[in-house]
């Protein structure tokens, strides 16, 4: 449930006493460093919820769907590709993406750009991968992860190569399985459960 305007009100000006206690030096060493924990805590969830809204608003803008395409091209690439055993990083990052729902994949594919995940602190990428999967159930998000335009783009990487196969393919699979549930019998459909077929033929082949 969304905070009401004047839950927000209420919570903005308890930080004043905080200031005023900090300025006149009235804590102790150990509740400065209590409040710096919390800050940073709450800068963290901050920092993550407004890239998730940014992300949200380009998605309902019906404007940005060519843009939404690219993103989601470069992105599960990013989550997927080939990488150089020196990129350690990008490797941890692919498995902690790799974990996720294929709706909150997709829509963190949207919120943010490649070299945003693979530099993120890990504080606030340990924080998405937590956080993303609530967002996006609790916004009703996964019906606009599901359009035609959207699943077009993801279904197009379904034979690229990829680092971990399985887990590629696991995605693609739930995916698919997902976003029947929400889309009704048409071409669109159509054409996905062809690429559902030929996802089974080429796992098939590959055992």
């Amino acid at each position: 449930m969304d905070l009401q305007p004047q839950t927000v009100q209420q919570c903005t000006p308890t930080l004043q006493p905080v200031r005023d206690a900090l300025r006149q030096q009235e804590l102790s060493e150990e509740r400065v460093e209590e409040i710096v924990q919390e800050v940073t805590e709450l800068l963290v969830q901050a920092t993550v919820q407004l890239s998730l809204m940014k992300g949200q608003k380009m998605l309902l803008a019906s404007d940005e769907r060519q843009h939404i395409g690219q993103r989601i091209e470069h992105f599960l690439n990013f989550t997927f590709g080939s990488i150089t055993a020196a990129n350690v990083r990008r490797q941890q990052r692919q498995e902690g993406l790799g974990g996720l729902d294929p709706f909150s994949l997709v829509f963190c594919g949207l919120s943010y750009k490649c070299k945003d995940i693979e530099n993120m602190k890990q504080d606030h990428f340990d924080f998405l991968i937590d956080y993303i999967p609530s967002f996006v159930q609790r916004n009703g998000l996964s019906i606009h992860l599901s359009r035609p335009d959207i699943s077009g783009k993801v279904m197009g990487h379904a034979h690229r190569e990829s680092v971990n196969p399985a887990l590629s393919q696991a995605f693609f699979t739930s995916y698919l399985d997902a976003t029947y549930k929400h889309r009704k019998p048409n071409a669109a459909s159509n054409a996905l459960s062809a690429v559902a077929d030929n996802l089974n033929t080429v796992r098939q082949k590959r055992r």
